[in-house]
């Protein structure tokens, strides 16, 4: 996977919050206009095959995407065409979005070890999962006001108290906006704050 082709596919991460192996299944026919539909992901057999299955809740889910989001998705896109055009017929195209050099399914321990560490370093950030730019959109969507069920649904979870308790980190300053929106409503309702 060339480097640039990497950094969109942690973007779509950190963009829709989906989950790894979902990125992996996706396909260019998910993509309708601004919206993208989350049905498969890529999972390890008990032979250690890499295989297409349904996401891990069995339900699809359809997310609109941003700008920065679809712009990232078509210069991918053009990128992709490009690579396809100059292997020619040894280019297998599966209609993946994210795929290896032939055109197959990518592995994802390859991606974090040759890609997305490496990555990390140049850019002078810590080492963290793939998995958590996950956590931060989700964390971040919540710091922003963003109704928890509108986050469940882009997480893809069954309940949203999976998506409250897992998925969610205190922001340090949303305790203190928490304590001054109750002082005011207080103060509304003529009641004496210290």
């Amino acid at each position: 996977m060339p480097r640039r082709s990497c950094e969109q596919f942690v973007n779509s991460f950190r963009l829709t919050g989906i989950r790894p192996g979902e990125a992996l299944a996706l396909k260019w026919s998910d993509l309708n206009g601004v919206y993208l539909r989350v049905q498969r992901a890529q999972t390890v057999g008990a032979d250690s095959k890499k295989l297409i299955a349904s996401t891990k809740t069995g339900r699809s889910r359809v997310l609109p995407l941003g700008e920065r989001a679809l712009r990232t998705l078509q210069q991918h896109r053009v990128r992709q065409a490009k690579w396809k055009l100059k292997l020619g017929d040894h280019y297998r195209d599966q209609g993946l979005i994210f795929a290896n050099e032939t055109g197959g399914l990518l592995d994802a321990q390859n991606i974090v070890n040759r890609h997305f560490k490496p990555l990390l370093k140049r850019a002078g950030l810590p080492a963290i999962r793939l998995y958590d730019l996950r956590h931060s959109h989700a964390t971040l969507l919540m710091a922003a006001g963003e109704h928890p069920k509108v986050v469940q649904e882009r997480l893809g979870h069954s309940t949203i108290t999976l998506t409250l308790d897992t998925y969610t980190h205190v922001v340090p300053d949303r305790q203190e906006l928490a304590s001054s929106r109750l002082k005011f409503m207080l103060a509304l309702s003529g009641i004496a704050t210290a």
